[in-house]
């Protein structure tokens, strides 16, 4: 049995599939592929499939990573050669390596993401000088408000036109998590944009460090 790490895209017109339908998408695929899923020992089996950060639906990304077990002696670029026209349209695999690790994820720290916002926005480089930034957000244990400062690590306009404006923020992505959706409402809340409507891409995955959660 072999592991891989794969790096796939998500454009705009599949950012509307769920997690679970990629989860199915990515078993057809590797079945017409004629690529054999490995599976779990035990009484309860289940494929060796694992997701560096799922993304809610609506977001789209070029940067998703998945871990999956293949039954047999596979190189990936074998792998990923197989792989990839068995893949459909909307998704497409950038990179593949072999991994030995059983948690090779372990070490995500942040995302970087790219956020379109239209409407009017002004002072987006104001967050990083305050002292907190308090507001609600879901936890296990329900809603409660929080200090969402310390989860935002940078943030700086790309772009600025009337009503479009182009924001890069890097923000905590894993265990403790800010949803992009999330650094937008503060974005209306505290007056810094009038959101009309949004757009979310995920640039990145990133450790602790600000490097590429997985190097190829």
């Amino acid at each position: 049995m072999g592991k891989h790490i794969i790096e796939f895209t998500k454009n705009d017109e599949v950012k509307y599939v769920s997690h679970l339908d990629i989860i199915r998408m990515f078993g057809r695929a590797m079945r017409r592929a004629g690529l054999d899923i490995s599976f779990s020992q035990g009484f309860n089996p289940h494929p060796i499939m694992n997701f560096a950060h799922p993304m809610g639906v609506g977001i789209s990304s070029e940067c998703e990573l998945i871990k999956i077990g293949v039954e047999g002696d596979i190189s990936a670029e074998e792998f990923l050669k197989r792989l990839s026209p068995c893949m459909p349209q909307g998704f497409e695999l950038k990179n593949a390596k072999e991994t030995e690790s059983k948690t090779p994820f372990s070490e995500l720290f942040g995302a970087k993401y790219v956020i379109d916002i239209f409407g009017k926005v002004s002072g987006v480089e104001n967050l990083l000088s305050m002292p907190e930034i308090i507001t609600e957000k879901k936890s296990k244990s329900g809603v409660k408000e929080t200090d969402i400062r310390p989860l935002i690590l940078n943030v700086k306009v790309l772009s600025e036109e009337e009503n479009h404006t182009v924001i890069e923020a890097q923000i905590r992505c894993g265990d403790p998590n800010l949803k992009p959706e999330l650094f937008v409402k503060v974005l209306e809340d505290l007056g810094i944009a009038e959101v009309e409507n949004f757009k979310i891409h995920r640039k990145a995955l990133l450790n602790a460090e600000g490097n590429p959660l997985i190097g190829f």
